[in-house]
């Protein structure tokens, strides 16, 4: 089993976040604890990953909310801590391929057709669709008609693509307040 720990102190409490992987039985285990006290666990198949884990916790006068995004960077696992939105620790320098409640919020609220357009159609069918086209100019990808293939392709593959991680994306944060 292994598992990466990180930890941060802010107004006086200790946050730690903690990422296991475990191979037998195969299963990740994603943990948010404010001064030793559990506030979120999750425990998931190997592919849970980017995960998010949110929870209130009362600093000095006020609730907050405070959230680790647990992600990968490159190939390692990296960690964002976030208190009311503010990235406050974790892997500050890193850039990690995860939403965090935020970031979620803004794609959410731009829309579904927005993000099949960007997503879906612009970042994987027309790429894909590209890269057919040019397998079918040299021999490897038999088509008739490339025009019409390349429009079906990208369209097909892009709105599928898209749609899939808009319902990949749904389901992470299910549940959240």
């Amino acid at each position: 089993m292994s598992e990466k720990v990180w930890t941060i102190q802010y107004r006086g409490r200790a946050i730690r976040v903690s990422s296991s992987t475990s191979w037998i039985p195969s299963k990740n285990r994603q943990s948010l604890e404010i001064d030793g006290c559990l506030i979120n666990l999750q425990q998931n198949g190997l592919y849970s990953l980017p995960a998010s884990l949110r929870g209130l916790c009362q600093f000095e006068d006020q609730e907050l909310w405070v959230e680790a995004v647990i992600g990968y960077s490159g190939i390692a696992k990296a960690c964002h801590i976030y208190v009311d939105g503010e990235l406050v620790g974790g892997d500050t320098a890193k850039t990690i391929r995860a939403y965090s409640y935020q970031q979620r919020q803004l794609v959410h609220s731009k829309g579904l057709g927005r993000f099949l357009l960007v997503r879906g159609l612009l970042c994987m069918g027309l790429p894909y669709a590209s890269a057919l086209t040019v397998l079918s100019l040299v021999g490897l990808y038999p088509s008739q008609h490339l025009a019409a293939s390349f429009v079906v392709n990208s369209l097909v593959f892009g709105l599928g693509m898209g749609g899939f991680f808009w319902w990949a994306l749904k389901q992470r944060f299910k549940g959240s307040i």
